[in-house]
């Protein structure tokens, strides 16, 4: 027998990606994906296995662990490398997520072994048999191309994200060649009763769906191979866009999960990008990127499109996206308090509580970076006036009750909004425009004597539009101090 279709196999991945002296973790379950794994990287001579540690994940859900873990230390031991036996608990009983959960427990493992010994790197035995059952799982639950692109050679450490690297040097490998390959070198494998196992999903679709659907095409394993081949090259087409426009658009916040997307700019890119960025968005949400559920993601994007202040949609995972108020979209994750602290830390907010008169012409320094200026505007210009949709803008008809005053909302207060038929409460009012609580008591209000002319950023009284009358206008406007 020849091992040479599996060192071609692994030596664009092990020349190009890590020199032979990188210390690497290796996945090792015992079983003989990944022993041929261990023993072709400890035994291959491309890479050193003084440099290699064997980690067995032990997730308490099968008896023979114990002995497969006592197993893959003694392997490790007799080929150079060193080892570590990783006890998990699963933390879900129902079949259906033992699954994922098992999965994450194992990654999260697999990078603390790697953070302990001061590395990034951890490899795995997926195969192109996995790789065919990954696409055909995707398909069944639902996917796009990032899903029909299945496993990639390398990609960010799942549960521990970049810099820490994910590597699968064994993609274009099948199960018989590995099969052959451990019977060749006389390695003890052992079999993992939970890949027999009916119950849960890879189980079936590996030892049912596919041989029933080799009836059709005996090639069929093969074929989604190639698709997930030809989806990755698309994928990182679009991911090279998506990851362009991202760095345009989008502005995520530092410390909290929540970032801002530019909605005009937005509604302009390609329908691809769109949903792409909106994907990257809740990954930025919750800190992982992950096929969410299309129709709801669909339905909210479509929403978004339309645009609209104040519209508020789920996107998935716990992640909303609302329309703020000037064209910005934000997409948050963690309920309302995490808005909150959003609008304080990056939306005009009073600098104090005391009421300041606004002199004509003046500005006035606002928290976060805002300011608030007021000017006289020439009544000729009054037809463009009508058309103002800025929502940091206004134009206010000078009051006949004399002062314009700078000033956060009162207990109680009611003004008429424009264009609205009656009275309202202005906390009514700061509701709808989905202002939180928490900072309602910090947002901009400019009054005069009487009441409420303008509620910033969103609603200008009825008596404060400009009319043919009207002989002298204000023009308040709130800008950040950059765009000075």
């Amino acid at each position: 027998m020849t091992d040479d279709w599996l060192a071609r196999a692994t030596a664009a991945w092990r020349y190009n990606a890590l020199p032979a002296q990188t210390p690497l973790v290796v996945g090792v379950s015992g079983g003989v994906d990944s022993l041929a794994l261990l023993h072709l990287l400890t035994q291959g001579g491309g890479h050193s296995a003084a440099h290699i540690t064997a980690v067995y994940v032990h997730h308490g859900l099968r008896p023979e662990a114990e002995q497969e873990g006592a197993l893959v230390a003694e392997l490790a031991q007799q080929w150079g490398a060193a080892s570590r036996v990783v006890r998990v608990a699963a933390a879900v009983s129902q079949t259906t997520a033992v699954e994922d959960s098992a999965r994450r427990a194992r990654y999260h493992a697999l990078g603390q072994v790697a953070s302990e010994l001061g590395t990034h790197h951890v490899v795995v035995a997926h195969h192109a048999d996995d790789q065919a059952e990954t696409v055909l799982m995707n398909l069944l639950r639902g996917t796009g191309l990032n899903g029909l692109r299945g496993m990639v050679g390398g990609a960010p450490l799942p549960e521990w994200g970049a810099p820490y690297q994910l590597w699968r040097p064994l993609l274009g490998v099948w199960r018989s060649q590995l099969a052959d390959y451990a019977h060749h070198h006389a390695l003890p494998v052992v079999q993992d009763s939970m890949n027999e196992d009916p119950r849960f999903l890879r189980g079936r679709v590996r030892h049912q769906l596919l041989p029933y659907l080799q009836e059709y095409n005996p090639q069929i394993a093969r074929h989604l191979a190639q698709v997930a081949d030809l989806a990755a090259a698309d994928y990182e087409v679009v991911g090279t866009a998506a990851r362009t426009a991202w760095d345009q658009i989008a502005q995520p916040h530092p410390t909290l999960p929540v970032v801002s997307l530019d909605g005009p700019a937005w509604r302009t890119l390609p329908l691809a990008l769109r949903r792409e960025t909106l994907r990257h968005a809740v990954a930025h949400a919750v800190g992982h990127l992950r096929d969410g559920n299309f129709e709801l993601l669909e339905t909210a994007r479509q929403r978004l499109e339309q645009g609209g202040l104040g519209i508020q949609v789920a996107l998935a995972q716990g992640v909303q996206a609302q329309v703020h108020y000037d064209e910005v979209l934000v997409v948050w994750a963690g309920g309302t308090a995490v808005l909150a602290d959003w609008l304080a830390q990056t939306r005009p907010q009073l600098a104090d509580q005391h009421p300041q008169q606004i002199a004509i012409p003046s500005q006035i320094a606002l928290r976060n970076g805002w300011y608030l200026t007021a000017d006289w505007h020439p009544t000729a210009e009054l037809d463009a006036v009508y058309t103002n949709h800025d929502p940091w803008q206004a134009f206010v008809a000078v009051p006949a009750t004399g002062s314009l005053w700078l000033r956060p909302r009162q207990a109680g207060e009611r003004f008429q909004p424009l264009g609205l038929g009656g009275h309202t409460k202005l906390k009514k009012v700061m509701m709808a425009c989905h202002i939180p609580a928490a900072v309602r008591n910090h947002w901009p209000v400019v009054a005069d004597a009487a009441g409420v002319l303008w509620l910033v950023g969103h609603s200008l009284a009825e008596r404060a539009a400009v009319g043919e009358a009207t002989t002298a206008v204000v023009r308040l406007r709130v800008g950040r101090e950059a765009e000075r």
